[in-house]
């Protein structure tokens, strides 16, 4: 593959502006005394998935590798979050489980989320920009073996 312009410029204003948001986003949550983004993801997935998820359930919407998960579930667990349940037929099986806590703790994080990327977005793009931009970073989130629909 040949290094263009366009993709250079493209990886340039990607890569900066990602960890301008998420530093962003980062700091949002820590001054309100809330777990760092890679909890946000974890419980948000947890929460929007079936009760009871195993972590190779979480591999792919979290987008780690298993021992990422399992390191990131062990932290999680530790403050009182989430809980694992062994499986009944297989006791090498974990079932996870937002605790009642890990329930309250994703309810204050996606407000302080969703504030903060008010704060960040809103002096820098219009709503219908924002749409349009998430049309044009949606064809980049595509896996690009899967075939795309019209």
């Amino acid at each position: 593959m040949s290094r263009t312009p366009q993709n250079l410029s493209a990886w340039q204003v990607l890569s900066r502006t990602h960890r301008r948001l998420k530093s962003h986003l980062e700091s949002a949550l820590k001054a309100e005394g809330l777990p760092p983004l890679d909890v946000l993801d974890a419980l948000a997935a947890l929460d929007a998935g079936q009760d009871g998820q195993t972590a190779k359930s979480l591999e792919h919407s979290l987008m780690l590798p298993q021992y990422g998960v399992s390191r990131l579930l062990d932290r999680v667990e530790k403050d009182g979050l989430i809980r694992r349940v062994a499986d009944a037929t297989d006791k090498r099986l974990k079932h996870v489980h937002l605790t009642e806590a890990g329930r309250a703790t994703l309810i204050a994080m996606v407000q302080t989320r969703d504030a903060a990327l008010d704060a960040f977005l809103a002096p820098r793009a219009k709503p219908g920009q924002l749409d349009r931009i998430t049309d044009l970073l949606s064809l980049l989130d595509q896996d690009a073996s899967e075939p795309t629909s019209g």
